[in-house]
Formats: C-alpha cells, sequence, structure tokens
C-alpha cells in the first residue's frame, strides 16, 4: 500500500549526521552559558560605577564631570551658560536646584585630581536631558572653571539616633515628612521636595477630596496636636492621569499613584524642615537596598503588635 503523501516516513541516521547534531546541541549549550555569563558581569560591573558623573568638590565647591572614553574628571570650563549649567548639574545629582555659582581661576585653585576640561555647546544645551550630552572636550584657554552650590536635600540638620520597629519617631527626624489634612482632619502623608512642592499619593484626591482651598500642609511636626507646626494653605493638585482607579473605580490597578502640591507660600527651611532627595535622572534603582518608611498612623494595629 501507497504511503499518503505526506504521511509518517522513516528517518535513517547516518553516522556523520550523528556527529553533527551532537556538536550543534554542544555549541547550543557553549552560547546559552556565555550569555548567562555575560549578564551577570554586566550586572556586577554596573554596581561598581560610579552613580553620578557629575560630582561637587567638598572643598570649593568646583564641579566635576566624567570622561568615560577616557576615564578620568574633567573640569567645566567656564561660560556664558554657567547659570543654566550649573542648574542642570544640580538636577542631575538629585538636589533641588542650584543656588548660587561662581567661577575659579586654575591657576590659584588647582586642578585638585582632574584631568583637563569640558566645554558646553550652547547649540545643544537647550535640547539637553543630560549635561554630557551638551560637552565637548576643550583646552580652556582662561583656566577659569566653574563652581556651583546645590540645594541640600534629604538630609537631617539634627544629630538623632535611628528609630526602627514601627516606633514614635523624634522631631527633626524624618524632616521631609508632612500630614495632609482636608477641613482639619489628616487624611494622607507627603514629603517634602522643594520650597514650594510636596509630593504625595493619587489616591489622596477622589472626588470627594478636590476642593483644593481646604487642604492644609502641616510640617515640622511628629504629632497632629503639636502646636510646633507649621501649617501652610494649598493653591493647586496635580495627579498623574493614568491613575486607574479615578478612571475605572473597580480597577486593581495602582500604577501611578502619585501627585503633587503646589504651597500657596513657600517654606523656610530650618532643621525641622527639609526636602527629601528625588532619583536622579537615570539613577539605576538596584533591588535588595534597605528602605525606612515613615508615615502617621498607630505603631499597633488595634492595640496588639
Amino acid at each position: 500500500m501507497a504511503e499518503k503523501e505526506g504521511g509518517l516516513q522513516a528517518c535513517h541516521w547516518t553516522p556523520l549526521k550523528v556527529v553533527a547534531v551532537i556538536a550543534t546541541g554542544f555549541l547550543f549549550l557553549a552560547g546559552i552559558g556565555a550569555g548567562i555569563w555575560a549578564t551577570v558581569v554586566t550586572l556586577v560591573g554596573s554596581e561598581k560605577e560610579s552613580l553620578y558623573a557629575v560630582q561637587v568638590s567638598p572643598g570649593d565647591l568646583r564641579l566635576t564631570i566624567y570622561d568615560e572614553n577616557e576615564g578620568k574628571w574633567r573640569l567645566l570650563c567656564s561660560s556664558s551658560h554657567n547659570a543654566q549649567v550649573a542648574s542642570l548639574s544640580c538636577e542631575e545629582m538629585g538636589f533641588v536646584r542650584s543656588l548660587s555659582h561662581s567661577v575659579l581661576a586654575a591657576d590659584s585653585a588647582g586642578s585638585n585630581g582632574t584631568s583637563g576640561y569640558f566645554c558646553v555647546d550652547g547649540s545643544r544645551l537647550p535640547y539637553a536631558r543630560m549635561l554630557s550630552e551638551a560637552l565637548v572636550v576643550c583646552e580652556c584657554p582662561t583656566g577659569r572653571f566653574l563652581a556651583t552650590l546645590c540645594q541640600d536635600c534629604g538630609r537631617r540638620k539634627l544629630s538623632v539616633e535611628r528609630i526602627v520597629g514601627g516606633q514614635d519617631a523624634s522631631l527633626g527626624k524624618w524632616p521631609w515628612q508632612v500630614s495632609l489634612r482636608y477641613d482639619g482632619t489628616h487624611l494622607c502623608g507627603g514629603s517634602v521636595i522643594s520650597a514650594e512642592w510636596v509630593i504625595t499619593a493619587a489616591h489622596c484626591f477622589p472626588e470627594r477630596n478636590r476642593v483644593v482651598s481646604r487642604w492644609r500642609v502641616f510640617a515640622g511636626a511628629v504629632s497632629q496636636s503639636s502646636a510646633k507646626g507649621l501649617q501652610v494653605g494649598v493653591t493647586s493638585i496635580v495627579y498623574h492621569g493614568g491613575y486607574h482607579p479615578f478612571q475605572d473605580p473597580n480597577s486593581e490597578e495602582n500604577s501611578n499613584d502619585i501627585a503633587l502640591m503646589h504651597l500657596a507660600a513657600p517654606l523656610s527651611f530650618n532643621e525641622f524642615i527639609q526636602p527629601v532627595c528625588l532619583p536622579a535622572l537615570g539613577q539605576p534603582l538596584v533591588d535588595g537596598k534597605i528602605c525606612t518608611v515613615t508615615g502617621w498612623g498607630n505603631t499597633q494595629y488595634y492595640g496588639k503588635p
């Protein structure tokens, strides 16, 4: 009986074919192994890289930029773009803004471990997301370079011991933590990110809580009944348009749960009120880091630890 076209046919293996299949299998496994090794090396290697390619010297506030091509730090030659460059540099390092900038002379200030200069390409600067996108290696004939003072953030002004385990926080321990009140009642926590802005969660603003004039930000305290805290009004609230529960009440998707509040008056920073640092542009967030969660609430669950 003749077999139907496309039916089962016998497969005859010659010694040459067997050798070829085995060799192909070894090459395939070797490729997987090489790929895994390359991935591990890349991940481990990235841990050793400097977090920021832009740094400010703690001594004289000189701005230094890392040259990845030549593996060395360079100074930034002074130019007419100093103010814009100083601001972009501070923001790239995760600071709130540049408070001031100045110009130093290499003859008197010295190189301090740097080698050579970068110059700013003014035509690229308006479109640069990172400072390196607007820089070129140059000679800097004037020998004058940029220094900048960034607004500090994420640091406590008081020396206090760490408190863990859900215990009460001490005043000044978390100076960026604020209470968000609606009609005088605490509803949410937030964090100060600048003198005029507070970051919080979008879920704090359902339709019933959207009368902006009824919101207040309570800062500089660790107790809701504290008489030392500062209360400030709010002029606007901006929440992420992609927060799904506001579009569909039945949605369980909590992505984009973020919002900003613009204060009616700037905060005056002191030992009890300070801005928190936001992640810098391009900063890698590494898994496994220990974080501390702060907020307003009970240290016990219904009276139980």
